[in-house]
């Protein structure tokens, strides 16, 4: 068995001879793996490729990732002070767990994609401070299931069209069961006037389920403008383990919308709507959706509206 923990407030980072590869911690072949990042600990490395992620594991019997309260975990073209490429970092390789079963625990900030591995891995995003990440994450096979009860960021340039996919995911549950805060998936980063009405927008892709519990909310940039306004949008795969589509119910609970309205002028009539989610296979039979009040122009009146004046939104 291996362990290795980075102690509270300690700062870990990987570079070979300087020459910008490697690992910050790197564990080959052991029966059961753990790493603990204390709170308050920074673990970086250049996250250049899956061979260089920040934190890189292949175990016989299974790996276990504990990540603290505020710490950070990231390439280190982002360390939150004097290093802040965070869009490069988020595109980067963060974690890379071989063998058997990988389980993640943050309860800090993980920033960049993730591999995991052929059997039942766990992601549980425990933190406000967030899982950032944009590209394409991959669970490999196995029944692989994310549990969001804090936040997950998926776009982080407002004046670009990001695709994030969960790729080999069966499960993706958000809310928090508590129903407090937290349990948010997010591609939320454009500036108003940034893009325009008909512009491509972020895309957050689940490639299996989609469960929401409690007060689960996704969040999107919206042009609440006239036909042909655009939005991020949610994509819900209803794909198996073995990539075969669902037949059964693909998106179950109810999903608050928070939507951000980009659009800086004023509202106009748009019957043709605008899309905010896809199910491109199963159903949302007993789904339901709610606009969140913490949206743009958000009103209570008629079940939940955005009131933007001359003209009103709704689901």
């Amino acid at each position: 068995n291996a362990t290795v923990s980075v102690g509270d407030g300690a700062t870990v980072r990987g570079d070979v001879n300087g020459a910008g590869l490697g690992n910050a911690i790197h564990i080959v072949n052991a029966d059961l793996a753990t790493v603990n990042v204390g709170a308050g600990a920074f673990v970086f490395s250049t996250a250049q490729g899956w061979a260089d992620a920040v934190i890189s594991i292949t175990s016989d019997d299974g790996a276990t990732i504990n990540v603290g309260s505020g710490a950070l975990v990231s390439a280190w073209s982002y360390n939150g002070t004097t290093q802040l490429d965070l869009a490069d970092a988020a595109s980067r390789i963060v974690i890379n767990v071989d063998g058997a079963a990988g389980t993640i625990n943050n309860y800090g900030t993980i920033v960049g994609l993730v591999g995991l591995t052929d059997f039942a891995d766990t992601f549980n995003n425990l933190s406000s401070d967030t899982w950032i990440t944009v590209g394409e994450n991959n669970f490999g096979g196995g029944s692989d299931v994310v549990n969001n009860t804090g936040v997950i960021v998926t776009a982080v340039q407002g004046g670009v069209a990001e695709q994030t996919s969960f790729v080999s995911l069966e499960s993706f549950v958000n809310g928090n069961p508590a129903g407090t805060s937290g349990g948010v998936l997010s591609s939320i980063d454009e500036t108003p006037g940034t893009l325009g009405r008909t512009a491509a927008r972020d895309v957050t892709t689940i490639s299996g389920i989609f469960t929401s519990v409690a007060n689960s909310a996704v969040g999107l940039d919206t042009y609440l403008g006239g036909p042909g306004s655009t939005s991020d949008q949610l994509v819900i795969g209803g794909l198996d383990a073995s990539g075969a589509p669902l037949t059964g119910t693909t998106l179950s609970g109810t999903t608050y919308l928070l939507i951000h309205d980009v659009n800086p002028g004023a509202a106009a009539y748009n019957i043709a709507g605008i899309q905010l989610v896809e199910i491109e296979n199963g159903s949302a039979a007993g789904a339901g959706f709610a606009l969140d009040p913490r949206s743009s122009y958000y009103s209570p009146r008629f079940g939940g509206v955005l009131d933007k004046g001359l003209f009103i939104y709704d689901l």
